[in-house]
């Protein structure tokens, strides 16, 4: 037992303190628009260990317009219940990704040690990871009252209903605030970063070990995570987003240190396992694409591939953390050195967009189904998916289920000129959708990918030494089919993979070893 904890709070190096801007704006804080978009902390060196357990990034979060430094705020949120229409505001409008919450503003992550200045952690592309692990750990009965929505601002599947809650902050008038830096303005949010250096046991932070640590946070664009509420405005000046941005403020690293007694000390591991994860970027533009890395990591756990619509990243139009399946999804193929590893067969959605009536003559037309969900047989690929993200164990608090796919595949298949096909309505068949209303809700995101974990439950794990991993996509992608939903039947996809794998650090050392 140790001899004793320590709290500690910690302010940036770079601090950047808010200010009051007009009449009922606010400027400064940290934010990838106005001010710096690389956020610097640095844990000292002391003869202590530090609780990474208890380790939490705090502050509290904005959303304003750049030009007036507005936040929304009474009496801008008057028409803030209408989901559609002429009246739609600015509030309605603006999201935030209803996974990871404030994790979305994290790009990357740099963890350097004191002692040298090198560079243990580096993680790029920080939100997509941690926001589907959030996912498929917590359901929609989680994100009413439980963890994420309170810490981290996610609202899950409940963001249609009330993500634009989370971005009204305090009117000083009203609420006799005095100034706009009032510590009342901004929602608080706690998260715990999602790094596996933190999630490995103790760090000692003495001269002998890491002698302290810089921890270095890049902001990612506003764009990549703010989005409009649907995909298709309409004529809708009020819903530009152009002029949106968030901020950050009142930034703190919390946590404790330990004092440990000489038993510990003698005890101590300085060599730590890492579950990290490696981002590499690739992409398809055929019906049937393949790619390929060669990751020269020694023990492999898993590959889990996200999919995003080629014009999907940093757009203010589409949510950037709706991750779909490639349109027309078939089969898939994993390989190892271009042999078809673990699965012999290849992986198949079955029954799909393609596959041929049983009684009768033609192929099914999703577009024309009541419940396209039904026809998207892609169970087996999300258990292999779910496996790859999880370490082999399947979830058991998930918000990837079918209610979600239907919503989603139900707002992809609306568009403005040919409405949206509801059984037993002839009349919704082929009408336009009028100018004023929105067209393709983005709230309803998809929470799937393309996996295959090498873990099978028991630890396992494979050597890509000099070796390559494949896989085949046979698909819909820009193959132009009248069956898939128009806005992306003629699209490319970009390909996310995130590379499992075991390291070991050595905090002495300060080797890594992959």
């Amino acid at each position: 037992m140790p001899i004793e904890k320590n709290y500690f709070q910690i302010s940036p190096l770079n601090d950047n303190p808010l200010q009051s801007s007009g009449a009922n704006g606010v400027a400064g804080g940290f934010s990838f628009k106005e001010s710096n978009p690389i956020i610097k902390f640095s844990l000292p060196a002391v003869e202590k260990m530090l609780e990474t357990r208890t380790l939490v990034l705090s502050g509290q979060f904005i959303i304003k317009q750049q030009d007036t430094d507005e936040g929304f705020r009474d009496p801008n949120y008057a028409n803030m219940e209408n989901d559609n229409g002429a009246s739609i505001t600015k509030e309605v409008a603006c999201n935030i990704p209803n996974h990871g919450g404030v994790h979305n503003v994290i790009d990357k992550v740099v963890i350097q040690t004191k002692k040298t200045n090198t560079e243990l952690i580096n993680i790029h592309n920080y939100p997509a990871y941690s926001s589907l692990r959030e996912a498929y750990t917590n359901n929609d009965e989680d994100y009413l009252w439980g963890v994420a929505p309170n810490r981290s601002l996610a609202q899950g599947n409940h963001a249609n209903e009330v993500n634009r809650r989370i971005q009204i902050i305090a009117d000083k008038t009203a609420q006799d605030l005095k100034t706009n830096n009032n510590r009342e303005l901004g929602v608080p949010f706690s998260i715990k970063l999602d790094i596996d250096l933190f999630q490995s046991g103790n760090i000692h932070l003495g001269q002998a070990y890491t002698n302290g640590l810089m921890l270095t946070i890049h902001l990612a664009p506003d764009s990549s995570v703010l989005f409009q509420r649907f995909r298709d405005k309409g004529n809708q000046a009020a819903n530009d987003l152009a002029n949106s941005m968030y901020c950050l403020r009142n930034l703190k690293l919390e946590g404790r240190y330990i004092v440990p007694t000489p038993a510990e000390m003698k005890a101590y591991q300085a060599q730590i396992p890492l579950n990290s994860q490696l981002n590499l970027l690739n992409d398809i533009h055929a019906d049937q694409d393949n790619i390929s890395y060669t990751p020269q990591l020694n023990s492999v756990k898993a590959m889990c591939n996200l999919y995003l619509d080629k014009d999907q990243t940093n757009n203010l139009a589409y949510q950037q953390a709706n991750f779909r399946l490639p349109v027309g999804m078939k089969q898939v193929e994993h390989k190892k050195d271009n042999l078809r590893f673990p699965f012999t067969y290849p992986l198949k959605s079955q029954p799909n967009y393609e596959s041929l009536v049983e009684l009768g003559e033609g192929s099914l037309d999703p577009s024309q189904m009541l419940k396209r969900e039904n026809i998207m047989g892609d169970v087996e690929l999300r258990k292999h998916f779910e496996r790859a993200l999880l370490g082999g164990t399947e979830s058991k608090r998930s918000s990837a289920n079918m209610r979600r796919s239907a919503n989603n595949l139900e707002f992809d298949y609306r568009d403005r000129t040919n409405g949206i096909y509801t059984a037993g309505n002839a009349a919704v068949e082929g009408t336009a959708v009028a100018a004023t209303s929105g067209v393709g809700n983005q709230l309803y995101p998809e929470l799937l990918g393309l996996g295959v974990d090498y873990t099978y439950g028991v630890g396992n794990s494979l050597n890509y030494i000099n070796r390559d991993y494949s896989n085949t996509v046979h698909s819909g992608v820009n193959a132009g089919s009248t069956l898939l939903p128009v806005d992306r039947r003629n699209k490319s996809e970009l390909v996310q993979t995130f590379v499992k794998y075991n390291a070991a650090l050595n905090l002495q050392t300060l080797v890594k070893t992959m």
